[in-house]
């Protein structure tokens, strides 16, 4: 697998977990870990 490919599907990963974390704790904004995941 390309290494590009590999960090999109990473950080995409990541998006949806912090997505579903912020929403099962029903309190946050998911922008800022949204937008992070690539760090």
């Amino acid at each position: 697998m390309h290494s590009n490919t590999l960090i999109n599907k990473v950080s995409d990963n990541i998006r949806i977990l912090s997505a579903s974390m912020v929403e099962s704790a029903k309190s946050g904004h998911p922008g800022g870990a949204m937008g992070g995941a690539d760090f």
